[in-house]
């Protein structure tokens, strides 16, 4: 490594240019235990902190010295880097502990390539070596008090990580479970003070989550170690199901939520997330299922008070994988065998039979939260829009069903956002497409389906029926025997531009989503009226409700209802669309002469 360049000691135009060749020898004698606390002071009076710590942190990732380093007289080895930071921090915390998290994490990024600055990309270092000291002092500093100094080992070790890759992973893991295994004693033993002891093991908890989520890849590398060959997640599992400390808990389910809702998921992850062991406590939360796990329990149990909400959520992020809403995700899922609410692979002969009882226990649920709290109603719709995804009998589920149908459709409420809230969840599964890896369905709308899905245009021709039933119900709830289209065009003129967007969004969706939506649209008098209105005024208040519109305008003349179109309605739509959303008339002005 160079020592040749100069750092400033402090900022500002008065700042004093340090020699590193200075620190660099007061850290060797310092290494070698000579005049410990002489040498501290001499290395504060001669650079500040931040800068000793700057000079210091790329020894500790240097590979062992070779006779030509060990010629140099400014070089120091990785442990006598090691030894010289523990013991300025060991001596004065409070001065040099931060400026030496800071200092490791930047320097671990900066060689893993996660950051890049001008100023270090001629003396960029590309070799990183993390001694097995090294990496204990790192962890251990994610178990200390002072969260930022948490937060900077994390990092450092994900970067590090992330530029070695597989064999520091297995190491970083085993280092990171031995700690949270003591600290996991500790709180079963109530020692050290529960809230201590919980924080240690949450935090443990949320570093492992943090380097499966970063380290990710195609091949699962990352979720076998943490999986097979540490007990990293046998101790989430075994925190998740300890009921002694709720609150512990609902940590642990807002990281299964982390962990359920970063994508792209790759298969060895989606296989860990739908495995029995964690599926089923969250139905039990949710109160889709009994702890007796009992197939033949037609109601459930009762959702948990305090974890039944968080256990939701879970649940609703997992339906989403399990509908393949990432259709990219959905085809690498489908070449290494689809992973979904059976928690197995389609090798298996129960497949059919755990995934039903697995969506129906999910339906029980969804039957069990009150939605009276907008709050609480936000979250079930969000689960039930979720769920209706996860395959077309969810869907049937979902619509045949008096309380989802209005826990979800109901627009009778007061807050505008939960109101565009809804609209928007309807547009999203109006969108999903079905296809023939999620098509566990025999009925949809009440009537019998007489087709063998065994392809997708079948799968999308059995989601369609379910997508017009969709549509036709959310007026049905609204209103006896009201049509959605006039719901929806009301929306429109709404004062609240969150809920004309979410109306706009809707009647773009029916028209490009649905086969035959455009001719529902199309079919209301009033739909022609809100399409044209007065040609040469664009009455829609915002940029945002008049880009919103053309869309519209857009999804209609390139729907198939086109050729069904009067030649002087196809022309007019021609009109609009030339003109572009934001066309204004221009009016002139005669002056008065007399």
């Amino acid at each position: 490594m160079s020592s040749q360049q100069q750092h400033p000691s402090s900022s500002g135009a008065g700042a004093v240019v340090v020699d590193p060749e200075t620190v660099i020898l007061l850290l060797q004698a310092l290494s070698q235990q000579q005049q410990q606390q002489a040498n501290i002071q001499q290395l504060k009076e001669t650079a500040k902190p931040n800068v000793i710590m700057d000079i210091l942190a790329p020894f500790l990732f240097l590979p062992p010295p070779t006779t030509t380093t060990t010629t140099s007289t400014c070089f120091l080895s990785n442990e006598d880097a090691l030894s010289s930071l523990i013991c300025l921090v060991s001596n004065d915390p409070a001065t040099f502990l931060k400026p030496a998290s800071r200092s490791v994490r930047n320097t671990a990024c900066r060689i893993s390539g996660a950051v890049s600055t001008a100023e270090h990309q001629q003396q960029q270092q590309t070799t990183m070596v993390v001694s097995p000291n090294l990496l204990l002092v790192i962890t251990a500093q994610i178990l200390g008090a002072d969260v930022e100094v948490s937060t900077n080992a994390t990092d450092a070790i994900i970067a590090c990580c992330r530029k070695i890759g597989t064999p520091l992973i297995e190491p970083a893991f085993q280092a990171i479970t031995n700690a949270w295994k003591q600290a996991w004693q500790g709180l079963k033993l109530k020692q050290n003070g529960n809230s201590i002891a919980s924080t240690l093991c949450v935090r443990c908890a949320s570093v492992v989550v943090d380097l499966i989520l970063a380290l990710d890849n195609d091949n699962g590398t990352t979720m076998a170690v943490a999986q097979d060959q540490t007990e990293a997640l046998s101790l989430f599992l075994e925190m998740l199901h300890d009921e002694s400390d709720p609150l512990v808990q609902m940590s642990m389910l807002d990281l299964m939520e982390k962990l359920a809702s970063h994508y792209p998921v790759h298969h060895q992850r989606a296989k860990w997330l739908f495995s029995n062991p964690v599926l089923k406590p969250l139905l039990i939360m949710a109160g889709g299922m009994t702890v007796a796990d009992d197939n033949d329990d037609d109601n459930g149990g009762e959702p948990d008070p305090i974890l039944g909400g968080p256990a939701l959520r879970v649940v609703a992020a997992l339906c989403k994988i399990a509908g393949g809403q990432q259709q990219q995700q959905q085809q690498q899922d489908s070449a290494n065998g689809v992973v979904g609410f059976q928690g197995m692979t389609d090798d298996d002969d129960d497949n059919d039979d755990d995934s039903s009882f697995c969506l129906k226990s999910f339906f029980f649920a969804l039957q069990k939260f009150d939605t009276h709290s907008e709050l609480d109603r936000l979250a079930v719709v969000d689960a039930i829009s979720s769920f209706s995804m996860a395959s077309m009998n969810a869907l049937d589920m979902v619509l045949n069903h008096a309380h989802t149908r209005h826990a979800w459709l109901s627009l009778n409420v007061a807050q505008s956002k939960l109101k565009a809230a809804i609209l928007m969840s309807i547009a999203m599964v109006l969108k999903h497409s079905y296809t023939k890896s999620n098509n566990d369905i025999t009925t949809a709308g009440g009537m019998d389906m007489d087709m063998d899905i065994d392809d997708d245009a079948a799968a999308a021709a059995a989601g369609d029926i379910l997508k017009k039933q969709l549509y036709v119900m959310l007026g049905s709830v609204n209103g006896s025997n009201q049509d959605t289209t006039d719901i929806t065009l009301i929306l429109t003129r709404s004062p609240f531009p969150e809920v004309r967007l979410g109306a706009y969004e809707l009647l773009s969706t029916v028209a490009t989503h649905i086969s035959t939506g455009a001719q529902i649209l199309l079919q209301n008098s009033q739909f022609f009226t809100f399409l044209f209105g007065n040609e040469n005024e664009n009455n829609e208040p915002t940029k945002e409700d008049r880009e919103a519109k053309y869309g519209i305008v857009q999804a209609i003349y390139h729907s198939n209802a086109k050729g069904l179109m009067a030649d002087a309605i196809v022309k007019q739509l021609e009109t609009l669309i030339q003109r572009g959303p934001h066309y204004v008339q221009v009016q002139t002005w005669e002056l008065a002469t007399e």
